[in-house]
């Protein structure tokens, strides 16, 4: 069972919201820092004490899930709009 969460994306900067995320189990590492950077959607996340970074093209985040950093998940882009100005980046771990 994996454990996943999304962000809301206007323009090009992400915007903060909130929200309850219920889960079963324990957290034994933290989640990425998941941010649009130019025309790319980089993933920063931390494992065994080490950073470790992915970055992808927008287009291809919304064209099918992108791994992040050593395999612990995926993050895909959905577009809201034609004008592709505001979507929901979905991060799941495995």
């Amino acid at each position: 069972m994996g454990i996943s969460s999304s962000f809301l994306l206007v323009g090009a900067t992400a915007a903060e919201i909130s929200g309850v995320i219920r889960f079963t189990g324990s957290i034994v590492e933290g989640s990425c820092d998941v941010i649009p950077v130019h025309d790319n959607v980089q993933a920063n996340c931390q494992r065994n004490g080490q950073d470790v970074i992915s970055r992808h093209a927008l287009e291809l985040a919304a064209s099918a899930p992108q791994p992040l950093p050593e395999s612990i998940g995926t993050s895909q882009l959905n577009w809201l709009d034609v004008s592709r100005k505001q979507g929901i980046l979905l991060v799941s771990y495995n």
